[in-house]
């Protein structure tokens, strides 16, 4: 978080010990991949030494024309727009009081529209005005790695932005998956980022998809944060056999399913079904709460109710995600082998950003206990002649 004066030799000859063990692909397709570090002089939760760091590490990897770097702005830990009333600066611990502007600042650097036209050249439109609609995918239905009532560090939901031009055949339409930093496991501050980065509005304008993935986190890696260092947790959390890495990218092999099974609200709010499974699955935080580690673990057994979806069939997976897919997110320092190493044939950038928003800091382990439905669509419990393998294998 503060600059490690970490070992780059060390750090390559890791990724490409994952490479030869056949867990990452090799970190030379890094070579055209256009990449964006971002790092604001006001950020007191993570130092723009580190992303110093991944700039001389990726120096290895990714050809000098493609690796871009925009540590000029006096941004603290958020995104950057290039609109709005929130002063650039105004947040520098991202969202650890919810302040207001805590998700992003207008910092007169549009992040969202680089790494698009870093991507795809001039083609890309100006933004539009996107709808208020949204779609909610299940992701505990591609979650392979046990029970999810018990296993998961992802929320059961994900927001997803969908284009009226992409519905009738999303994988037609480009792809944008975007990880949040830590954040409270709560549906207005993680709305708030997924409708807040302009990310929407250029995907209304350019026949772009946008998942947002939504983590819950655990003990070992944190509230609401994704897993980018917990062995604990899962010791393949870096690679494409990693519990959350695999998930993310079945529902991307997944896509005209996912989208044709989602709920859609239309006023920018969970549906009641989301919220239900939200108010199902209760978090206790021992950071400034009182609360300890005698509440980790509670699980509600009650049962999905009536509106239930059956498990997608495995007659209807699809073939590997859609060329055009890119990632973006924030605080996976050194990651580069994870969210940047995609299935054969997926067109990546990496946008690497300090601006995470989130309730802590990586470093403040915060725990919690869980207290969560039991899933029907756990196959153990309700199809036992159809387990969770029957769906999409991890895309290879």
């Amino acid at each position: 978080m503060y600059g490690t004066g970490m070992s780059i030799r060390n750090a390559n000859q890791y990724l490409e010990q994952r490479a030869a063990e056949g867990k990452i692909d090799d970190p030379k397709n890094l070579k055209r991949t256009p990449v964006i570090l971002f790092s604001g002089s006001s950020d007191s939760m993570v130092y723009t030494k580190v992303m110093i760091e991944v700039q001389k590490q990726l120096q290895s990897y990714v050809d000098e024309d493609k690796l871009h770097t925009n540590f000029d702005t006096t941004a603290g830990h958020v995104w950057s727009i290039d609109h709005g009333a929130c002063v650039c600066g105004v947040c520098p611990y991202g969202g650890l009081g919810n302040f207001q502007c805590c998700q992003a600042n207008n910092c007169e650097y549009d992040l969202s529209g680089e790494f698009m036209r870093a991507t795809y050249g001039m083609h890309v439109k100006p933004r539009a005005t996107a709808s208020p609609k949204l779609y909610w995918i299940n992701q505990w239905d591609y979650w392979t790695a046990g029970p999810p009532k018990l296993t998961a560090t992802v929320m059961e939901w994900l927001v997803a932005y969908v284009p009226d031009s992409c519905k009738a055949a999303p994988s037609q339409c480009k792809l944008h998956i975007n990880y949040h930093g830590c954040s409270k496991p709560e549906w207005h501050e993680r709305i708030a980022w997924a409708t807040g980065l302009d990310l929407n509005e250029y995907a209304e304008a350019n026949d772009m998809i946008v998942l947002y993935p939504q983590a819950q986190g655990s003990r070992s890696s944190g509230e609401g944060c994704w897993n980018w260092e917990a062995y604990g947790d899962d010791p393949d959390f870096d690679t494409r056999e990693g519990k959350e890495m695999s998930m993310v990218m079945r529902i991307a092999a997944n896509l005209t399913l996912a989208v044709k099974h989602a709920l859609v609200s239309t006023d920018g709010q969970p549906p009641p079904e989301v919220q239900e499974a939200h108010n199902d699955n209760q978090y206790f935080y021992s950071y400034g709460s009182g609360v300890g580690d005698a509440a980790v673990g509670h699980v509600n057994t009650n049962e999905r109710k009536a509106h239930a979806r059956p498990m997608p069939p495995a007659e209807q997976v699809e073939a590997p995600a859609p060329a055009g897919t890119i990632a973006s997110f924030v605080a996976i320092i050194g990651a580069a082998s994870g969210p940047v190493a995609p299935a054969t044939g997926l067109s990546t950038t990496a946008v690497i950003s300090m601006g995470v928003v989130g309730a802590a800091a990586v470093g403040a382990l915060l725990v919690f206990a869980v207290k969560r439905r039991t899933h029907r669509r756990n196959a153990a419990e309700a199809a036992p002649a159809q387990p969770y393998s029957a769906l999409a294998s991890p895309v290879s």
